[in-house]
Formats: structure tokens, sequence, C-alpha cells
């Protein structure tokens, strides 16, 4: 289930045999896609994660960083979280 080089050469393939430009490539046992919706969960945890963690302590996450973070971590807090309700 790791990622590996022949993936992104499959995605390429894929692009190709979408545009009528080459033949369907050959997949592993786990395409890209099936890699990709694996992995998703641990890269969603790590977002609504600190995400959330930004919403939870603004005071000190805005002494070193600028407090427009604080609005974007809000926006992906909560499309993470829809898009995590809809995926479940």
């Amino acid at each position: 289930m790791v990622p590996q080089p022949k993936d992104v050469a499959d995605i390429f393939a894929n692009f190709r045999y979408y545009l009528y430009l080459g033949k369907r490539p050959d997949n592993d046992r786990w395409n890209y896609i099936e890699k990709f919706d694996y992995l998703a969960v641990f890269w969603g945890v790590m977002i609504i994660g600190l995400s959330g963690l930004m919403l939870w302590l603004p005071m000190f996450f805005t002494s070193f960083l600028p407090g427009w973070t604080i609005n974007a971590a809000y926006v992906v807090h909560s499309d993470e979280a829809l898009l995590a309700t809809g995926f479940i």
C-alpha cells in the first residue's frame, strides 16, 4: 500500500487512456486510487487535528503566525469534517 514511482507513471498512463491516446495501463494489486483512499485517513487525521488545535489555542498560534491562519484553519477544519462525514 506504499506509493511507488510506478504509481506516478500509472497516473499519466491513465490520462492517456482517458484521452484515447494509449492502452489501459496494467495495475498492481492496488492501483494508485486505492492507495490514495487508504492513505486519506491518515493525512485527514493530521489536517483535522492540526487545524482543530489551532482553533482550540488561537492565542498561542497567533503569537508566531499571522491572524488570518485562524480563519484558514476554520475553513480547512470544517471542510475536512464535511468530507470525512460524507465519506463515512
